[in-house]
């Protein structure tokens, strides 16, 4: 079961790593720069909405037991 629910600021460590794995492998344009403790918080509460997919997460590894997708939309 996927639970998807808004990003809150205690997302920051999990959402910025899932953030900049993207940018990393060059999938997240037209980002290319990784986000900073400085930068998460802002660039996720600037979108219309940024959800956190509480309802699925690694099974093992290094990111075990942490969210394994984010979604955001920005309204223009």
């Amino acid at each position: 079961m996927i639970e998807i629910r808004r990003y809150e600021e205690k997302d920051k460590k999990e959402a910025m790593a899932i953030w900049n794995a993207m940018v990393h492998e060059g999938i997240a344009f037209p980002q290319d720069e990784e986000l900073t403790d400085d930068t998460a918080d802002e660039f996720f509460m600037s979108q219309s909405y940024t959800g956190i997919d509480v309802g699925s997460v690694a099974p093992q590894g290094p990111h075990e037991g942490r969210p394994l997708r984010i979604y955001y939309s920005t309204l223009y």
